[in-house]
Parts: structure tokens; sequence; C-alpha cells
């Protein structure tokens, strides 16, 4: 799942072979996409999503198998 964030950075989402997340981010000036950098999670399900909240932060979800994981940035402009 991807989502642009208000710097207009887009950052990409995936499930890995290990279970987990895993993230990369497109530059909004260069264009240029981050190397793939692990997020944990171990037990990720189908099913990620991202949104943006009005604060301008990007927050990501994914189902487990007991729990609900949840992902944020501590600001905008940051990594997840």
């Amino acid at each position: 799942v991807a989502v642009t964030a208000p710097d207009g950075r887009v950052h990409l989402f995936v499930r890995n072979a290990e279970k987990g997340l895993s993230t990369r981010v497109r530059d909004a000036v260069t264009g240029r996409w981050s190397g793939w950098r692990d997020m944990g999670g171990g037990e990720i399900q189908d099913g990620v999503s991202a949104v943006v909240d009005t604060a301008g932060r990007v927050h990501v979800y994914a189902a487990g198998h007991h729990a609900v994981h949840h992902w944020t940035q501590d600001a905008p402009d940051t990594d997840v």
C-alpha cells in the first residue's frame, strides 16, 4: 500500500517474506526511492492500510494473529 505525505514523499509499505512490514520512500524532489527498511511485525496478515492524519503524520495499520499493529511518524516529514 502507498500513501503520499503532505511533503510530497510517497511512503510504500509491503508485507515481507518474514511476515513483517517493510517500507521505502520516494523523495518528492529527486524522485529517487530509498532502500527497503524492515519495520518488524513478524506476524502480519494481508491487508495493510496507510493513512495521513490531520496533523500530516503517516499511520500504518496491519492485522496480526492476535492484534492490530500500528506504526506512525513521531512528526510529519520523518520516517514511520
